[in-house]
């Protein structure tokens, strides 16, 4: 089914009646090409409107109109900013915005990405990325901390 067609579809006929934002978010995400772009780079068994909308909401999304731009959305007053493996689905472009963003907002940076997804915060490993197959770089305020698991598995601190 195509993407679209599917929110859409959701909108119209499961949220319609049971959740006024989840039918705003399908419809908003079902007119946003740029949206339909991030959600179809994910594996298509993800792509479900009730698994991104569920991620959204956990991640603090506010009821009304969906936020389609992650980098222009600002982190609530807690002045904590968390991401995880989120930043390889932005182009390095988009990344590199997202994180110029973050770094002027008064706030702790924790980031959990795979590595090279960051590649100023990777340049700063002792170990050559090519070494680390499947680790993500878990850094505060753009400095590495530890490597782990893509799966959180395993955590293993830096010295």
């Amino acid at each position: 089914m195509d993407t679209s067609l599917g929110y859409r579809t959701s909108a119209d006929v499961e949220a319609k009646g049971n959740s006024a934002t989840y039918e705003q978010w399908c419809t908003d995400i079902a007119d946003d090409p740029d949206v339909i772009a991030l959600i179809e780079r994910l594996p298509e068994p993800r792509r479900q409107p009730n698994l991104v909308l569920g991620a959204s909401r956990h991640l603090g999304a506010p009821d009304g109109s969906y936020a389609s731009d992650i980098v222009n959305r600002r982190p609530p007053n807690d002045r904590r900013g968390f991401h995880s493996a989120v930043l390889n689905y932005l182009s390095p472009e988009a990344r590199a915005s997202f994180v110029a963003t973050v770094q002027s907002l008064p706030c702790r940076w924790i980031a959990n990405e795979g590595v090279g997804v960051l590649p100023e915060i990777t340049a700063k490993l002792p170990t050559a990325p090519e070494q680390l197959p499947g680790k993500f770089v878990v850094s505060l305020d753009g400095e590495p901390k530890a490597l782990a698991g893509s799966h959180g598995q395993s955590l293993d601190w830096a010295a």
